[in-house]
């Protein structure tokens, strides 16, 4: 009977301390926990202070900015642009802010800032190459392969590009002058690949008319050269071989106009005065 007691009063006596030290770890995470987050808090603040030191220091004040990659922009644009000098503070800079800024710059394509320790700033641009140029309400701006109108053209920049014209200006996403854009843009990249019989730079004018119709002009010979719409590489292809003939004919000088959709698979040839084979 007493053994049989005490094993009841055993079992009893047993939880309670099982109780206590359930209350011992509780009470030694929560210290754990507490110390812990005064630790974390030191280092935080400590690397806080680190920070401030360090982005003061001479040690890291920047003695030299290198700028690669810029042609047409000039260097001190750009570096007053980046908004770091030699008393910038290598730790203190934000590159991405840099490059933000940088590409700000509507010739500024792409921006690349890297840190070179411990006191020089490497800069790469990549400037936009304009294709030609678009006539708008306001005037001539530069115009990239993408099809980004990115800069005015002033009287003193380089003008040596074929300009695109009778685009209507439109809220941005306008499908009209998407389409119109893109033919356009195939068109000088086909010119642009070398074909003797028809090269980039012997392209005066890309002009389209109300009904959206395609009409290129020649420096050497401003005659028109209907294109229409649609189609833009199976006609340059064929406009090729037809001044391919002209050349070899030596009709060129008198040719008056080129209609590609004059019959399908045919190409009318206008002349100045009659010709006799």
């Amino acid at each position: 009977m007493r053994s049989g007691r005490g094993g009841r009063i055993g079992k009893r006596w047993q939880g309670r301390r099982g109780g206590d030290d359930r209350g011992k770890v509780w009470r030694r995470g929560l210290v754990m926990l507490v110390g812990g987050g005064l630790a974390v808090l030191a280092l935080i603040g400590g690397g806080v202070l680190m920070y401030q030191g360090l982005s003061r220091a001479p040690f890291f004040r920047i003695v030299d900015v290198g700028i690669n990659g810029n042609k047409r922009i000039d260097f001190q644009s750009l570096r007053l642009l980046s908004g770091v000098d030699i008393h910038s503070n290598l730790i203190a800079i934000d590159p991405d802010q840099v490059k933000a800024r940088l590409e700000s710059h509507p010739w500024v394509e792409k921006a690349q800032v890297k840190r070179d320790w411990p006191d020089r700033l490497d800069i790469t641009v990549e400037e936009r190459n304009p294709v030609a140029l678009i006539n708008k309400a306001d005037g001539l701006h530069y115009i990239d392969r993408q099809g980004t109108v990115f800069a005015p053209a002033g009287d003193r920049d380089d003008l040596d590009f074929p300009v695109i014209s009778g685009i209507v200006d439109c809220r941005e996403g306008c499908a009209e002058r998407e389409m119109e854009l893109e033919e356009a843009l195939q068109f000088l990249y086909l010119a642009g690949l070398g074909n003797p019989n028809l090269m980039a730079l012997n392209i005066s004018e890309v002009h389209f008319s109300p009904e959206r119709e395609m009409t290129v002009f020649l420096v050497d010979r401003p005659f028109p050269i209907k294109f229409g719409t649609g189609s833009v590489r199976k006609k340059y292809q064929q406009l090729t071989r037809v001044l391919g003939r002209l050349y070899k004919r030596r009709d060129f000088a008198i040719t008056a106009s080129i209609d590609m959709e004059y019959l399908s698979e045919k190409v009318l040839v206008g002349f100045e005065r009659s010709i006799v084979d």
